[in-house]
């Protein structure tokens, strides 16, 4: 499979109608585009969706939350969690946010979208991270 022009080798679940004989790909099982989405990602360095999802979750922030302080669409960063490949400027600022100061820096840009318990919060639990 070809993901932005690079090759990846990825798995296939075909299934045959043992009656008929027809095979059949099923939307239930695994992925390739997931799957060949991952091996691009981690060639790259890029976030994986479950990073992303448990790193937002962590300092508590919405999708809403996170999508205003980025100044996305909520879509787009549903998207990233649900496994769509996010573009590299995306991925560079989501990859910079996870040092505490990237974090901080967004939190003081845009100091309406969080309420001010949330960004106490959240500036304290920032100033304890390594």
């Amino acid at each position: 499979m070809v993901v932005c022009g690079e090759e990846f080798q990825v798995t296939k679940e075909f299934y045959q109608c043992p009656n008929c004989g027809k095979t059949f790909i099923s939307s239930l099982g695994h992925s390739a585009l997931d799957e060949a989405y991952r091996k691009y990602r981690i060639r790259h360095g890029m976030l994986l969706p479950e990073d992303l999802r448990q790193w937002r979750e962590s300092y508590g922030l919405t999708h809403v939350e996170l999508s205003q302080l980025l100044d996305w669409e909520t879509p787009t960063l549903d998207w990233y969690e649900a496994g769509a490949l996010q573009e590299e400027v995306h991925d560079k600022l989501l990859q910079s946010l996870r040092q505490p100061w990237g974090l901080l820096q967004l939190i003081d840009n845009h100091p309406t979208v969080l309420n001010t318990e949330k960004r106490n919060q959240l500036r304290m639990q920032l100033s304890t991270v390594n």
